[in-house]
């Protein structure tokens, strides 16, 4: 468990990278599509059913890294929101 720990929180921390960062280019992006409502369906499908596998694969049926693979996921959240509230800033 000592070397699962970290492992797992880094790994959902690169989830969290990987599921806000196609957020944010679905929400760049969707202003110059047509078919918006289909691009934001598909992009959030997309992005969860990868998140829920990789879940799913690495926690390998233990709460305890299904937790930390949360936790690192979370921390990943606050990161992304610290930086688009800078972005946002005139």
């Amino acid at each position: 468990m000592i070397i699962t720990a970290p492992l797992m929180l880094f790994s959902g921390a690169t989830l969290g990278f990987f599921y806000f960062s196609g957020l944010y280019l679905t929400l760049w992006r969707v202003s110059t599509k047509d078919n918006r409502m289909g691009w934001l369906i598909s992009s959030f499908l997309f992005r969860v059913s990868i998140l829920i596998a990789a879940l799913y694969l690495l926690a390998d049926h233990d709460w305890q890294r299904l937790l930390l693979l949360a936790a690192g996921f979370t921390v990943s959240r606050f990161f992304w929101l610290r930086k688009m509230k800078k972005e946002i800033k005139p």
